[in-house]
């Protein structure tokens, strides 16, 4: 989602949260609209991102992760490709 902030030209917080960048390109990036999968991915990546207490992830749970990275991937991929007015 930041590389469909850059290719627009515009300037993003420094932020791991996928809602607050979400919320800067919804109006022209439909995908960005899964704030609720958008709020887990980034508990779920933060979690395992710093040094703390957590439990290990399901087997479900990584493959949840990596198919809605991929999905904002490839949404970010198709933006890019395809700008929408």
């Amino acid at each position: 989602m930041k590389a469909a902030l850059v290719f627009d030209g515009r300037d993003f917080p420094k932020t791991h949260d996928l809602e607050v960048i979400a919320a800067l390109i919804a109006p022209k990036f439909p995908e960005a609209g899964m704030a609720a999968q958008l709020d887990w991915l980034t508990e779920w990546a933060m979690s395992r991102r710093y040094p703390g207490p957590r439990s290990q992830p399901t087997a479900a749970d990584t493959e949840r992760a990596v198919r809605l990275a991929q999905s904002i991937v490839e949404a970010a991929r198709a933006y890019i490709e395809h700008p929408r007015a």
